[in-house]
C-alpha cells in the first residue's frame, strides 16, 4: 500500500506541476515556488521508488537463493534416502 500511494503521490504532482509549467506564461514567484517545491518533491519520491524497487529487487535475489539452496539440500538428501534404500 505504501508504494501505490507513493506512485499515486507521484502521478499527482506530476500532473499538478505540468498544469502549472502550461500556465507558466502567466506565472509569478508564488507559482514558481510552488513549482519548485513540487519538482523537489517529485523528485524526492521517484529517488525513493528507486531505492524501494532495489531493496526489492535484492530481496527477491536473496530469496531465489535460499530457494536453489533448499532445492539443492533437499536434492541431496533424496539421493541419500534413495541409496540406502537400494
Amino acid at each position: 500500500t505504501d508504494v501505490a500511494s507513493r506512485d499515486q503521490e507521484i502521478e499527482q504532482l506530476k500532473a499538478k506541476l505540468e498544469l502549472l509549467i502550461s500556465k507558466g506564461s502567466e506565472s509569478d514567484s508564488s507559482a514558481d515556488s510552488l513549482i519548485a517545491v513540487l519538482q523537489e518533491r517529485l523528485a524526492e519520491l521517484e529517488k525513493e521508488k528507486e531505492h524501494s524497487d532495489q531493496a526489492l529487487r535484492t530481496e527477491i535475489q536473496n530469496l531465489r537463493d535460499q530457494l536453489a539452496d533448499q532445492e539443492r539440500r533437499f536434492e541431496e538428501i533424496l539421493n541419500k534416502l534413495q541409496a540406502s534404500g537400494s
